[in-house]
C-alpha cells in the first residue's frame, strides 16, 4: 500500500469543530500564505483528523478527496482539471493526516479577487462525506519593477537556429502593509507564464539590483531588512540555481559585481547562512565574507 501523507501524527484533542465533521472525522484546508500572484503555485495542505476510534481507509476511490474553488461576488471559477490526488493509506485512530497539492494547474486563478477553497472528503464505507470550512484567500497583481527580454541559450545540436524569446520580471506586491518581491519568468509577449515565485520581503526604500550574465541566467540582489540583503541565481526555465543571504557590514553593501571571469557575483558584506540557502550552505561556513572583486593587474 503506497502512502501519499506528507504527515502522520498522533493527536490528543478533547473536541473538534462541528463544521463538517463525521462521526469523528474532520477536514481543514491549510494553505502557506494567503496571497498569490497569478500563475503563482497555490501550495495547499488538506489536514484529516481521525477519532472516530477506528481505522480510517482513504484513497481507495478515484474521487475520494475533491476540491472546489469559488471567486467572491458570484465569479465563477473555471475548473482545468482534476486535482490528483492518488494513492491508498490507513489513517489510524487518533491520528492526523496531511495531503499537499497545488490547485493551481486545476482551477482558472488568474483574474485577481478574493477566492474560497473547500475539500470534500468522501466516505463510502459510512456513505457520508465531510466538507472543510471554507479557506480564503487572495489573488493580486504586481507592479513590474524591472524586466528584460532575453533569448535562450541553444541546447546541444541546436546550435544555429533562431533563440527562442523570453522576459524575466521583477514584481512587488503590497498585502496588510508587507511588500513582497516576485520573480516571473514569461514568454517573450509576457502572455505566458512560465514560472513565478516570491523572492521574499522587500523593504519599501530598498531598489532591486539585477544583471543577466553570458549563459542567460538572471541574477537579483534585494535588501529585505535595515542590513540584510537576498541574492538570487535563476536560470532560463525558472529553476534557482543559488540563493543566499549577505548582511551589510563595515560600510560595505552587498552588490552585483562583474568578475575578471566575467561572471556575476555578490561584492561587499558578509554572507549568512540560512535555511533556505540554494544550495544548501555548510554549517561550519556559517559566516563568510563575499567575493571581492580585485582590479585588473
Amino acid at each position: 500500500m503506497r502512502r501519499f501523507f506528507a504527515v502522520i501524527s498522533a493527536v490528543f484533542l478533547s473536541s473538534l469543530p462541528a463544521w463538517g465533521q463525521i462521526a469523528g472525522v474532520s477536514v481543514e484546508v491549510v494553505l502557506e500564505q494567503g496571497q498569490f500572484l497569478p500563475g503563482e503555485q497555490v501550495k495547499t495542505a488538506v489536514r484529516i483528523t481521525n477519532l472516530s476510534s477506528q481505522p480510517l481507509p482513504l484513497g481507495q476511490e478515484k474521487d475520494w478527496l475533491t476540491f472546489y474553488v469559488d471567486g467572491k461576488e458570484g465569479h465563477i471559477v473555471s475548473k482545468l482539471g482534476e486535482v490528483p490526488v492518488d494513492g491508498e493509506a490507513v489513517l489510524e485512530s487518533r491520528k492526523v493526516g496531511t495531503k499537499r497539492v497545488d490547485l493551481a494547474p486545476y482551477f482558472d486563478l488568474s483574474r485577481p479577487g478574493r477566492y474560497s477553497v473547500t475539500a470534500v472528503l468522501k466516505l463510502p464505507q459510512w456513505d457520508s462525506v465531510v466538507t472543510s470550512p471554507p479557506k480564503f484567500f487572495d489573488v493580486i497583481n504586481g507592479t513590474r519593477l524591472r524586466e528584460v527580454e532575453f533569448g535562450v541559450p541553444p541546447k546541444p545540436g541546436q546550435e544555429g537556429t533562431a533563440p527562442e524569446l523570453r522576459r524575466y520580471m521583477l514584481q512587488e506586491a503590497n498585502y496588510l502593509k508587507q511588500i513582497t518581491l516576485y520573480f516571473r519568468l514569461t514568454d517573450a509577449s509576457a502572455g505566458k507564464t512560465l514560472a513565478v515565485f516570491s523572492l521574499g520581503p522587500l523593504i519599501s526604500y530598498g531598489s532591486p539590483e539585477t544583471q543577466l550574465d553570458r549563459a542567460g541566467n538572471f541574477h537579483a540582489r534585494h535588501q529585505t531588512g535595515m542590513k540584510t540583503f537576498n541574492y538570487c541565481k535563476i536560470d532560463p526555465d525558472g529553476k534557482i540555481l543559488i540563493r543566499q543571504t549577505h548582511e551589510y557590514v563595515q560600510a560595505t553593501r552587498p552588490s552585483l559585481r562583474l568578475s575578471q571571469e566575467g561572471d556575476i557575483v555578490i561584492s561587499g558584506g558578509k554572507r549568512l547562512v540560512a535555511q533556505s540557502d540554494v544550495p544548501p550552505a555548510d554549517e561550519a561556513s556559517s559566516s563568510v565574507e563575499s567575493d571581492p572583486i580585485k582590479p585588473k593587474p
